[in-house]
């Protein structure tokens, strides 16, 4: 996987999917972490042989924890929450693995997990159930544990694996999920490798996950304060003297009707390293596979070798595309960097080194073994301070001294010739507002530009 892993960062920023499966790994989670930092990283890692390795990658914010799993096989189980409770097993079965240890290593592989079960994996196993044209002994041994358990295979029944050979496609890779959540999967099949031999599955389920979702933001980059002056003249005569829930409804429809804004959708992240020349290289690759496939459905074809190579040509001339792009931008970025370069802008350009966009993060927060789900985070902290400071953990001679001292009333002498007692002015007013720099705006959607560019006469 270490020579394929900017291809699966460009197709992960492409579909942006909330849970991730590798199988055949063949690197540390180290790695994993540092390249693709916005999951939760649970992974096998076998001592021996790299390959025989799985991972499973959760989105940051998706309420995750490894269940622990006696087997032998090489196999990963995560439980999530968000607000369905489901788990996920990752499995990798070379062609090594005897098939009669799967069916006997199935209690303690499948049966320790107890919760709605999505299985993915590459199982190297054929069976017309996931539609294979024929069923061999891997295969049968496969589906009569599915069916022992209660799985049913999803599959668009399209090959998932290509002999770089022959071009032959095989049904290697499959989804198989509880009886019960069925309905809710549907399964494709990306249409290119990205350079390995294997198409990617793509996963589409009604499971409510949920995505965070970033608040929308005004442009103020994009304004036209000159309409907004006149919604806010318009929809609020001065001759008035509206409550303050008025006066803010105001603000924002007149602001809604002259200031555009973002959607709230996280956006992509990108890859700075991105060319015409890696573009060109990949439809390229994707354009020869093509070919080798149409040929290849023709036994005997004169031209499926040709175009074989052609496509393992290609392939390869992709990834010294991208090998090429990442060392010019690396050698860009360093010779960019100069002491006349602030701190701000530097670490600005680490970040987009890094594909990363200004996203705010979510909060997950867990609790001795309770895991709360991002929306009930505030409340959570708001009941732990609240009895932190509560007067039950005070002292009792305290409490008492707090009680007899409360009851004494306070006496506040006229003072109202002081200055700090005295109206401030529509002057001091707009030094107030030219002082205020922030652009974020509150629970009413109302930041400090929408009061700083008021009607005059509104302030």
């Amino acid at each position: 996987m270490n020579q394929n892993i900017e291809e699966l960062k460009l197709l992960i920023n492409r579909h942006d999917p909330t849970i991730i499966t590798l199988q055949e790994v063949m690197t540390v989670p180290t790695l994993l972490s540092s390249l693709l930092n916005r999951y939760n990283w649970y992974t096998n890692i076998h001592p021996t042989i790299p390959h025989h390795s799985v991972a499973v990658g959760i989105l940051k914010h998706i309420p995750s924890n490894r269940i622990s799993i006696s087997t032998n096989l090489p196999a990963v189980a995560v439980q999530i929450s968000s607000p369905e409770q489901c788990s996920i097993l990752c499995l990798y079965l070379s062609h090594s693995i005897n098939p009669f240890t799967i069916i006997s290593d199935r209690t303690s592989t499948f049966q320790q997990i107890n919760n709605n079960l999505i299985v993915l994996g590459d199982f190297n196993a054929q069976h017309i159930t996931w539609g294979c044209s024929t069923s061999y002994n891997r295969g049968n041994s496969i589906a009569n544990v599915f069916e022992t358990i209660g799985l049913e295979v999803i599959s668009n029944q399209s090959a998932t694996r290509i002999s770089p050979i022959n071009g032959k496609g095989s049904i290697l890779d499959y989804c198989a999920v509880s009886s019960s959540m069925a309905q809710q999967f549907t399964v494709t099949v990306s249409n290119d490798t990205h350079g390995s031999d294997h198409f990617p599955l793509l996963i589409h389920s009604n499971l409510n996950l949920q995505r965070p979702l970033l608040r929308p933001r005004w442009k103020y980059e994009e304004p036209n304060w000159a309409a907004y002056q006149r919604e806010i003249m318009f929809n609020l005569p001065l001759d008035e003297n509206p409550p303050l829930s008025r006066f803010t409804a105001c603000v924002e429809y007149a602001a809604s009707r002259s200031i555009p804004r973002t959607t709230g959708k996280p956006g992509k992240r990108c890859e700075p390293w991105w060319n015409a020349t890696v573009a060109t290289a990949i439809k390229a690759r994707r354009a020869a596979l093509r070919k080798f496939r149409r040929a290849s459905k023709n036994p005997g074809n004169f031209f499926t070798p040709i175009f074989a190579e052609e496509y393992r040509t290609a392939n390869r001339l992709a990834k010294e595309a991208v090998r090429l792009a990442k060392k010019n931008n690396w050698d860009n970025f360093i010779n960019e960097i100069n002491p006349q370069l602030s701190s701000k802008e530097v670490w600005r350009r680490v970040g987009c080194l890094n594909g990363k966009n200004q996203q705010s993060s979510t909060i997950v927060l867990k609790t001795q073994d309770t895991i709360i789900a991002p929306a009930e985070v505030p409340e959570a902290f708001a009941i732990h301070f609240s009895d932190v400071s509560a007067k039950h953990n005070y002292p009792s001679n305290f409490q008492t001294h707090k009680l007899n001292a409360e009851s004494v009333p306070i006496s506040f002498p006229d003072a109202t010739e002081h200055r700090y007692n005295s109206l401030f002015t529509i002057t001091e007013l707009h030094w107030a507002l030219r002082k205020c720099k922030g652009r974020s705006a509150g629970p009413d959607n109302i930041g400090y530009p929408l009061l700083q560019n008021l009607p005059v006469e509104y302030k």
